[in-house]
């Protein structure tokens, strides 16, 4: 009892004594916050030392409930507290009041809720074999290899949002911002930037260097779906479905550009794999990892924002399932300490965003179809609200095996080519066909996917339909391994053979995505579109020059500006430029610094007579793209 009596007492004044240096440390409109952490951290410090019985009951049958010790559910206590302190330490401003303490926090808090809630009776054990092992490491080796060769040249251009996340990156990374647990560009949580910056701080300001943690995310998703289908449907559905993912041309391509959206392929993978893990072996850690992934995940992309309801939805079709319930209450404690680990691991990030709504919602309310969009597109098809929906719907169900992916990847194509949407749809029927707890998981995030795609414009739009790739990747492996397994149980002295054919039409699936993405789609398609390629040629242009011009005067207005595209400023971050808003009529008398350069878009090219007769004996050039098109005129004055 006094050894208990202790550990309450400690853990409280370890709350008072976490909140006594942000006292000193946060600005003043955030004492009262820290204030109130600290008042709390005495009275309970108190309350644990004077009365310490009521405490210790609740904590030991806290403890019984969740089978863990009395101790573990003292951190358990702190861990919110932790990251409470986490997020008055860092504020709502892009420089945090005190950033080192703020993550300090932040880890104590994570390591407080993951050491709490550990069954310490579990024991690691290695479940797969040698060619599981084999199978994965092949498998993430070629994935990379097509994520990141050639990362600088395809896609060909580097888009002004690739420039803008880049430079939001590089302020994280340089300390120029500190707030890791806040919003930066484009109302993005900060903590991806800063992930993004590893690949830019070994790289530097490079296209590579921007691109490489999103290649590094995308190939680490295809050992996940592995571990997600092994686990379910065995290991030739597992192959398949990884397989498949390594060459999806959809995949590939959002594995290559320098933005957040692929995270949450990676992190659905993860979440879902180790929570069936954890339903499979009722191991509680696996449920842990799954809790701490799915918190982490809401500091990337979007659309992983509805996975906690897609598993609390879940859980309730176990609870309608008689044969599932048993086992989903003897579970119910590992899905309570999972949402816990959850909650805490998001709560900075959580605190953050219950003060600025707006930096919430805007991801989703800037392409929702509510509003005045609504109202244009019941005006141009003269149906009414209901049509429109029911349209959205269906355009957003076909985006994945007819209808041609619009606004961040145009290939003209669906996300599955024809033999692959075949497959698909094979697969979806044997999931509808088995209804059981796997087809849920896998069902769920794919449905709300294509439903919350529905509801935003421009649909099918690519760019929101990361988390679907992954889940039409596992159910294109469904029937390819079912047919094997088939096959295999008839007529067994055959297996290799059909080991051999089922590799055989694996090679044909992933050369047909594999060629149609790195022959065929860069024919017509051009990431960002004319003014994308002509700011990153502009860029190169400058990045490439033996001496950088003191100034870059641009005729570019009123189509693009020298900035309106971040792929310069990020590209070439120390060479200055500047608009020349208006056509110029006459030879400008400006005081020109040298070296400068006079840039020119081809529908303003008629002004380069009169820079020539202002500053004479230049170098004038012109750059075009493959197809020969004009994109801009360079005059250089030494």
């Amino acid at each position: 009892m006094r050894q208990l009596q202790f550990i309450w007492g400690l853990c409280g004044l370890l709350v008072a004594g976490l909140a006594v240096p942000l006292v000193g440390w946060v600005y003043s409109h955030e004492l009262p916050a820290v204030y109130w952490l600290l008042l709390g951290g005495v009275v309970v410090a108190g309350l644990a030392w004077r009365w310490p019985r009521p405490l210790l009951a609740v904590g030991e049958r806290l403890g019984r409930w969740l089978a863990i010790a009395p101790w573990q559910v003292a951190l358990l206590a702190l861990a919110p507290a932790l990251a409470a302190l986490t997020h008055s330490a860092t504020g709502d401003d892009v420089l945090a009041h005190a950033p080192r303490l703020a993550v300090a926090c932040w880890v104590a808090a994570v390591a407080a809720v993951l050491i709490g809630s550990t069954d310490r009776t579990e024991r690691w054990q290695l479940r797969w074999g040698g060619p599981d092992w084999v199978a994965v490491l092949i498998l993430l080796l070629m994935a990379l290899i097509v994520r990141v060769q050639g990362l600088e040249l395809v896609p060909t251009t580097l888009s002004g949002d690739e420039g803008s996340a880049g430079l939001s990156a590089v302020a994280l990374g340089t300390g120029q911002e500190t707030n890791w647990f806040g919003t930066g560009w484009f109302s993005f949580p900060s903590l991806y930037f800063l992930v993004q910056y590893l690949g830019i701080a070994w790289w530097w300001q490079t296209i590579f260097g921007l691109r490489f943690m999103s290649a590094v995310a995308g190939a680490c998703t295809v050992p996940l779906l592995y571990w997600l289908l092994r686990e379910m449907y065995g290991r030739p559905t597992a192959v398949a479905g990884a397989a498949f993912l390594v060459a999806n041309h959809f995949h590939i391509h959002f594995s290559r550009i320098g933005l957040n959206n692929i995270w949450d392929g990676f992190f659905v993978a993860l979440v879902l794999a180790a929570l069936w893990q954890g339903w499979q072996t009722a191991e509680r850690r696996w449920y842990l990892l799954a809790g701490f992934a799915l918190g982490l995940a809401q500091y990337f992309y979007v659309s992983i924002r509805v996975l906690p309801l897609l598993i609390l939805l879940w859980a309730g079709l176990l609870w309608l399932n008689k044969q599932e319930r048993p086992r989903l209450r003897q579970q119910f404690p590992n899905f309570v300490l999972m949402a816990y680990t959850s909650l805490v691991a998001f709560l900075p990030l959580g605190l953050y965003f219950s003060d600025k709504i707006d930096q919430f919602m805007a991801p989703m309310s800037r392409v929702s179809i509510w509003g005045e969009w609504m109202q244009w597109e019941r005006d141009l098809t003269g149906g009414t609200t209901a049509d429109v929906v029911l349209n959205q719907i269906k355009l957003s169900a076909l985006g994945l095996v007819s209808e041609p992916l619009r606004h961040w990847y145009t290939p003209d194509a669906a996300l599955l080519l024809p033999a692959a949407g075949a497959l698909f749809v094979l697969g979806l029927l044997l999931l509808l066909w088995w209804r059981d707890a796997r087809t849920g998981l896998l069902l769920l995030p794919l449905a709300a996917n294509i439903l919350l795609s529905a509801f935003s414009q421009d649909t099918p739009a690519s760019q929101r339909y990361i988390i679907a790739s992954v889940m039409a990747a596992a159910i294109v492996g469904v029937p390819l391994g079912y047919v094997y397994n088939l096959l295999a149980a008839e007529w067994p002295r055959w297996r290799y053979g059909w080991q051999a054919l089922l590799v055989v039409g694996l090679i044909a699936l992933m050369a047909t995505d594999f060629n149609f993405y790195f022959f065929k789609v860069y024919d017509y398609y051009v990431l960002g579109g004319t003014n994308t390629e002509v700011a990153t040629a502009m860029a190169f242009y400058l990045r490439d020059q033996d001496e950088p011009p003191a100034m870059v005067y641009f005729h570019g207005p009123p189509r693009m500006g020298y900035r309106t595209h971040s792929t310069i400023p990020y590209l070439v971050p120390t060479i200055q430029g500047t608009d020349i808003p208006e056509p110029i009529t006459a030879p400008p008398d400006w005081v020109v610094p040298t070296p400068a350069v006079f840039l020119f878009l081809p529908e303003r090219l008629n002004e380069y007579g009169y820079v020539f007769q202002a500053h004479p004996g230049g170098r004038y050039r012109e750059f075009r793209n493959t197809n020969s098109q004009l994109l801009f005129a360079a005059y250089e004055v030494r």
